[in-house]
């Protein structure tokens, strides 16, 4: 126990800079811990009062119907399914492939001490999100409700169990989907292509749980039926929290035998996997024919293989384009009626509201702002280089505009054709989404020379839980979205909006690199 204690002691105080805080010498340095931190948890409020509002909402219409404890397993669906959607992919590279793998076998420490703190190391960083949404979710039960002390308790323990089986699911299905990977020659080709797959079609899933009810008396029990038979534990969270004893211990077997299983499994399997999963990257390659090309093409090119070298990388930004581009074909075949008519808006109403849409998903897709912590011990290598550091973060942006614009591109093709709007409406189609896709690169890009990671032992702890592209994604989602609630309640004009939106994306990104051209450069000299 106080082997384990002592890793995840050690990956804990590694997290946001909080080693750097407590033994750190240079005051810049703390200065920059400690603002991460502030950050965060900034950021982690206005996620928890954000949840906290929704739930409110959810339970009182809840309430009327006669069900408020649905509240609670809608809260046990949505944290689970989005540990699946997050952790399944960067399961493997934590688990298996992690940088410090023979150090840390290196150490007196028994294999599946190892084991159970990796799988500790994925249930807690979950548990931030899962706490995020249960404890609002529960609080606003407790609002419309009788409750005491003692369904506080349970709530608490509830929620410390419920990563369990999310994670060991996504730990399974992402080692699955590695091994099948590492089966073929092009190994990250098909780990990327079969993740993306689950990725979107877990996403499908979370889209159609919902079905599509007639009688608006019976919603809460055919809501509940739907969800307690996509995940059966939702209805053992709730009626456990609810002091059903016997669904308590259901509960807590569901959560606990099946993590245990895969630990063990883990740990008896944790060396061959590790080798099967990282041959592919210890390979020698056969010199091939020398191929010239500029400056540019080469740092670009450097990106590209970069870029697609990591799962996770591609994973995580990929998605936002993809769901464009669904969203774009969707909208071709589905009755706009029945769209517009579910969200309370006409149809010429739902063509101004798109471009934001669209904006937050490319805002999803931000490249950059884990690109500068990526290049890790090799930024040296990167720095030596007879380039400019213009050049490089020019590079970094092309890949993140490759990415991004020819998918905006198509889906407002896709989105003018099945919307018709007027000419200046489809003219913001093409140019906010866009506009705004040049900001959010050059915006992240900024943060991640602010605060790189290069001490990484992951690259899930830059690409899905640095501080840059977390400011970043939550950020787009606040930048986008108060112009699409200013369009939506009517209160300032649709297109005074828009073009106001579209002009602070312009001027934003061109104050931005020229800010990148003089101190980003600076700052990226002294890296």
């Amino acid at each position: 126990m106080k082997k384990l204690l002592y890793l995840l002691r050690v990956d804990a105080l590694g997290v946001l800079g909080v080693n750097r805080l407590r033994h750190g010498s240079d005051p810049a340095q703390k200065r920059k811990a400690v603002g991460g931190l502030v950050l965060a948890a900034f950021v982690a409020v206005c996620l928890g009062g954000t949840a906290f509002l929704y739930f409110y909402m959810m339970a009182g219409a809840f309430a009327a119907l006669g069900v408020p404890e649905l509240i609670l397993g809608i809260a046990a669906v949505a944290g689970a399914l989005v540990t699946v959607i997050t952790s399944f992919v960067s399961a493997p590279n934590v688990l298996f492939t992690f940088r410090d793998f023979d150090q840390v076998f290196s150490l007196p420490i028994p294999v599946r001490t190892i084991a159970l703190s990796r799988l500790l190391k994925l249930m807690l960083r979950n548990l931030l999100f899962q706490g995020a949404v249960l404890v609002p979710a529960a609080v606003a039960y407790g609002l419309h409700a009788d409750v005491g002390a003692a369904f506080v308790l349970r709530c608490i323990l509830l929620a410390l169990l419920s990563p369990l089986l999310p994670i060991t699911i996504a730990a399974a299905l992402g080692t699955l989907v590695a091994k099948i990977g590492s089966a073929f020659r092009r190994t990250n080709g098909v780990r990327i292509a079969l993740s993306l797959a689950l990725v979107l079609a877990a996403m499908a899933l979370s889209f159609n749980m919902q079905p599509i009810i007639e009688g608006f008396e019976d919603i809460g029990v055919q809501l509940a039926e739907s969800l307690y038979k996509a995940y059966p534990l939702a209805r053992w969270f709730a009626e456990a929290a609810l002091g059903d004893g016997s669904t308590f211990v259901l509960f807590t077997l569901a959560s606990i035998l099946p993590f245990a299983l895969f630990a063990w499994l883990a740990a008896r399997y944790m060396r061959p996997l590790h080798a099967v999963l990282t041959a592919g990257t210890t390979q020698k390659r056969e010199a091939g024919a020398v191929r010239v090309a500029s400056m540019r093409h080469a740092l670009f090119l450097r990106e590209v293989r970069r870029y697609l070298a990591s799962t996770i990388y591609v994973t995580n930004t990929a998605v936002g384009p993809l769901l464009l581009l669904a969203a774009g074909v969707a909208l071709l075949f589905v009755d706009l009626g029945s769209i517009t008519q579910e969200m309370g808006v006409p149809i010429p109403a739902l063509a101004p509201m798109v471009p934001y849409l669209a904006a937050w998903m490319l805002g999803m897709s931000t490249t950059t702002a884990s690109s500068i912590s990526l290049e890790g011990k090799g930024i040296d290598q990167l720095k030596v280089l007879p380039v400019s550091a213009t050049s490089v973060f020019r590079a970094k942006l092309s890949l993140h505009l490759a990415l991004t614009l020819p998918a905006q591109a198509v889906a407002a093709t896709l989105f003018t054709v099945a919307l018709r709007p007027a000419f200046s409406e489809a003219v913001l189609l093409y140019a906010l989404p866009a506009a705004f896709a040049v900001f959010a690169g050059l915006a992240g890009l900024w943060l991640n020379l602010l605060h790189p990671k290069f001490d990484w032992k992951s690259e899930t702890e830059v690409v899905k839980q640095g501080l840059p592209m977390f400011v970043t994604v939550f950020g787009s989602m606040l930048f986008a979205g108060v112009p699409l609630v200013l369009t939506l309640t009517g209160a300032v004009d649709a297109a005074l909006v828009a073009y106001l939106f579209l002009a602070l994306c312009i001027a934003g990104s061109l104050l931005l690199w020229r800010s990148l051209c003089g101190k980003g450069a600076r700052r990226f000299a002294a890296l």
